[in-house]
């Protein structure tokens, strides 16, 4: 179980926080982790100090006794404009905002006043600054998290912008609640009262049924007591979600628990339980703090145990400071996790290019072959010819030995001993390039079972740090990394191995294309696109030798733009290819845009599976 900051724990804290009206902010520091810490005085109370965290695991707000540093050489903005307008101010008012998880801080500062807005809600919680103008309006003036209109176009906040509240999402239902019992004090008083007390029916209930407190006025009580309870049980959970505000999944079990047949019944017995706060702390079989809450609930049962606690802010600083190095220990676990399985699904992907690669390249004895019979039969091949039929003096039959229409017998002949050395060499970079995977492989299989065992982040770390150069985890960039990150000055730029050994790149966007055609890519290197359409530039690196590199490897990198391409998915598909010194990138062209010559084309057609 996750801990949980609701809108009912957030009322007991407000509750509990109450004694601070009056007392001087005199510290306060804002960490780079999301957590704001105040300290205010009061000789009635002391020094206390007051926590903010509106990270997104970690959103709540109660009082600590971790106290501020009592001077930051580098403050962050956020915090030098605390300083600025909080620092040495008066807190006046302490208010939820309805039954959300907001809270408003009113403080008296030597700026004048200003209000600090606190909402607690995952991935949007926030602590804003803000001061009203001679309008009425709430101008921000700073926050700790800033969203300018690219992050967020319905709510911007940055300074100098109007603060524009959160929607409310529901009616408060605690106010449901006092306008049922205020409409049934005045039923009752009317049946009684006489001409001459006509102050009957001007009952307003506040806060634990202060009648000098209205929260809502007179017509919104009499529209909230006209709501209607479903009958049906089955309707109950989501008219509750429906109708209130601030209703956690915790807070609904409890209330469906409580209410049995009667709706009505459950939240008067959850909500009785404001009137008299019992905070605690619920721990599990093992004795791990791992939820606080503002009393206890009667719905949650085995595994889970009650410990009373003296009050909200110990509970909760009792529950984070056991549960949250738990919950990131295995926050991080998950995340190193992924990133091996994905590591080891690459790896697995490569070894079957290889093996692949290593099956193409066993073809070195049929085309030296070719070539041996060709030179013992130049005579019987006509120039021009796509193909020939010999007589095979190895196996005592005719066999056919397709040509080159461009190239004479004897140049066909060489072509064939060319293909056959360049797979003999290529077989054995792949093949030494398979032991490297499987080693590899291994290795990151076990990294992963030790990183599922691990019980501690220290122990985690330890393995991080031994594994940094060997894998792709988060705390670091390994050499290969660091290496492809110079090499291509950050641009996403793929890089293939064909199954001859040659190296291919593939630019993965137009601006990563453009880099590869203007700074990577040499005269002599083949480049690749497919006809008439868009699609990733491929470039094959030839080492001044583009005649040498084998049909298979073409085709190989024709595959690997055909998969960038808006073709991927069609039966067929033409790529061309050229030499780099033929493509040109015109003045003012959109990123990615060639033209280019004396190109050449390859047909795929896409084998059905």
């Amino acid at each position: 179980m996750k801990p949980s900051f609701d809108s009912m724990t957030l009322a007991c804290v407000t509750d509990g926080v109450q004694s601070l009206i009056g007392a001087q902010v005199q510290r306060l520091t804002v960490r780079p982790d999301l957590q704001i810490i105040l300290s205010a005085y009061d000789e009635s109370i002391g020094e206390k100090h007051w926590l903010f965290d509106v990270s997104p695991s970690w959103a709540r707000t109660h009082l600590t006794r971790s106290a501020p540093p009592k001077k930051n050489a580098n403050p962050l903005p956020f915090e030098q404009a605390l300083r600025k307008y909080v620092l040495d101010g008066t807190i006046r008012r302490i208010a939820q905002r309805g039954f959300d998880r907001v809270l408003e801080i009113e403080i008296d500062g030597e700026h004048g006043a200003v209000q600090l807005i606190g909402a607690f809600m995952g991935p949007r919680s926030n602590l804003i600054l803000c001061r009203t103008d001679e309008n009425g309006e709430k101008i921000i003036l700073h926050a700790a998290k800033l969203a300018t209109p690219k992050q967020s176009r319905q709510r911007e906040i940055s300074p100098g912008r109007v603060y524009q509240e959160l929607a409310r999402q529901g009616v408060d239902p605690r106010d449901y609640l006092r306008s049922q019992s205020a409409t049934l004090r005045r039923h009752s008083e009317r049946a009684t009262a006489t001409e001459e007390s006509p102050k009957a029916s001007t009952y307003s209930f506040g806060i634990q049924g202060d009648p000098s407190t209205p929260l809502v006025p007179r017509s919104a009580q009499d529209d909230v007591a006209k709501m209607e309870i479903p009958h049906e049980k089955a309707l109950f959970s989501a008219w509750l979600k429906s109708t209130f505000e601030g209703i956690s999944p915790l807070l609904e079990n409890e209330i469906l628990y409580l209410a049995q047949n009667d709706l009505q019944q459950g939240l008067e017995k959850t909500f009785d339980k404001t009137n008299h706060w019992n905070p605690g702390v619920y721990v599990d079989d093992a004795e791990n703090a791992v939820l606080a809450y503002p009393f206890e609930l009667q719905h949650l049962k085995s595994p889970f145990t009650w410990q009373p606690a003296k009050s909200i802010h110990e509970a909760q600083e009792t529950v984070y400071r056991e549960a949250a190095p738990k919950v990131l220990l295995a926050q991080r676990k998950s995340t190193f996790e992924g990133i091996l399985k994905k590591l080891i699904q690459q790896r697995e992907y490569a070894l079957r290019q290889v093996q692949q690669g290593l099956g193409e390249s066993g073809r070195a004895a049929k085309h030296r072959r070719f070539g041996e019979l060709l030179f013992t039969h130049l005579g019987a091949v006509r120039a021009g010819a796509e193909s020939v039929t010999v007589q095979d003096f190895y196996d005592d039959k005719e066999v056919r030995i397709p040509l080159d229409k461009d190239l004479a017998p004897a140049e066909n002949a060489a072509h064939y001993f060319e293909r056959a050395k360049r797979s003999e060499a290529g077989r054995a970079v792949l093949e030494a390039r398979q032991n490297q995977i499987e080693t590899e492989l291994q290795q990151d299989k076990v990294l992963l079972q030790r990183i599922q065992n691990v019980a501690s982040m220290e122990e985690l770390e330890t393995i991080n740090q031994a594994s940094l150069n060997e894998t792709n985890l988060p705390s670091g960039k390994n050499q290969k990394q660091q290496e492809k990150q110079s090499r291509f000055e950050g641009h996403r730029i793929k890089i293939f191995q064909s199954p001859d050994g040659y190296e291919i790149l593939v630019g993965e966007n137009a601006t990563s294309n453009d880099f590869l055609v203007k700074r990577v890519m040499r005269p002599n290197d083949w480049w690749l696109h497919v006809r008439g359409n868009t699609s990733a530039h491929a470039v094959i690196q030839t080492n001044g030798a583009p005649q040498k590199v084998p049909q298979n490897t073409l085709l190989f990198a024709a595959k690997q733009v055909t998969q960038r391409s808006a073709t991927k998915h069609a039966g067929y598909t033409a790529v061309d290819y050229t030499l780099g010194k033929y493509v040109r990138k015109p003045r003012k062209a959109a990123p990615g845009a060639v033209t280019y010559e004396r190109e050449k084309t390859l047909h795929l057609i896409k084998e059905e599976k």
